[in-house]
Order: C-alpha cells, then sequence, then structure tokens
C-alpha cells in the first residue's frame, strides 16, 4: 500500500471568511488497476496509517472509494493509454487512465487551518483494502497510488 503524505498547504484564515465556504480536496492521477480500496484522508496527521480511527480527534477528514478494475491482461503496456490519438479517434480510453477525484474536506479543513499556528495543513492519504480480490496479481504497493498533484480548492 502506498500511502500519500503532502507538503504543507498554506490556508490564511481570510479563506475561511465565509460560513458556507467549500473547500475541496482534488487528487489527479489516482491509479485504479488491481483490487478495491478505501482512501482515508487525515489532515495534520504524518503518522496516519491503516490502524489510525476515523475521528476528530485524529485529523480524519473523510474517504473516497476505488472500485478496482483487477489486473491488466495482456502484452506488456497493453492496458495503457495510446502514445497519441488522432482527432477522428472514437475509440473510448482504457479504463487504467487514471482518475481524478474531489472531496468535500469544508469543516475538517477549517479545524486544522485554525489549530495550526502557521494555517499550514498536511493531507495524509492512507488506502486501506481488507483483502486481495481473488485473482488478482496487482502488486500491493500500487493500491493508492497518485501520480498527479494534489490540490485544495475554494468555493464562495
Amino acid at each position: 500500500m502506498t500511502i500519500t503524505v503532502s507538503k504543507p498547504f498554506q490556508c490564511p484564515i481570510k479563506d475561511f471568511e465565509h460560513e458556507d465556504q467549500r473547500f475541496d480536496l482534488i487528487l489527479r492521477g489516482v491509479h485504479h488497476l488491481g483490487c478495491s480500496y478505501e482512501g482515508r484522508v487525515f489532515l495534520n496527521n504524518k503518522k496516519a496509517n491503516e490502524k489510525t480511527k476515523r475521528s476528530a480527534k485524529s485529523g480524519y477528514a473523510g474517504s473516497y472509494f476505488i472500485f478496482g478494475h483487477g489486473d491488466c491482461y495482456g502484452a506488456p503496456g497493453h492496458c495503457g493509454p495510446a502514445p497519441t490519438r488522432l482527432p477522428y479517434d472514437t475509440t473510448p480510453p482504457p479504463d487504467s487512465i487514471p482518475i481524478e477525484i474531489h472531496l468535500d474536506i469544508s469543516e475538517a479543513l477549517k479545524k486544522a487551518a485554525k489549530k495550526s499556528a502557521d494555517y499550514g495543513v498536511t493531507i495524509t492519504i492512507v488506502p486501506f483494502a481488507k483483502g486481495k480480490a481473488p485473482g488478482v496479481k496487482a502488486n500491493p504497493k500500487d493500491v493508492g497510488k497518485i501520480d498527479g498533484p494534489i490540490s485544495i480548492v475554494g468555493y464562495a
């Protein structure tokens, strides 16, 4: 399993002026081959792991769920995206392309930023899979793999 810890985000207090303001955590490049899993998100808890309780005290902000697609069968590179796509190519992209996840972390982010001396917030993402699906040979280290950027977006 791959636990991801972000660099600190600066969240100035002025960002929280509106009570109804929403903040989304956006994860790009989330892999979903292999087994299904829950991605648990913790704020300001770099030591979070699969045994960490999902509570406000531990910095728990929410979870996202990945329905794993199992292994890729075929020659190496078979399930990867084509290097280039022609403008008239109507073939759907392969299911193995990493996806983008949006998770509302508004309340947890407001609390975590206000508790921090410099309004800095780190994000720890802990993949949690109960077990390996029958017939799935994917490397367990790839569960929870995120290749793209992690960002926080606020909406007024």
